[in-house]
């Protein structure tokens, strides 16, 4: 386990890295995949398939 310090230092070279690497756009593509893969995380975490993502919570069933 990295613990906070480990992670807060790996994940500010892994930022300085894309930003060496690919610039403002290279930045901003990147912060909206991350945004992506997270949201879609959520969204697996709270039990709704990618096809529900857009329906009324009101038209789903229950699980039960």
């Amino acid at each position: 386990m990295l613990g906070d310090t480990g992670a807060h230092a790996l994940g500010a070279a892994v930022g300085c890295a894309v930003v060496a690497g690919n610039g403002r756009l290279g930045l901003a593509l990147h912060a909206a995949g991350l945004v992506a893969v997270a949201a879609y995380g959520e969204r697996r975490e709270a039990g709704i398939s990618p096809a529900e993502a857009g329906a009324s919570q009101r038209t789903r069933t229950s699980p039960v």
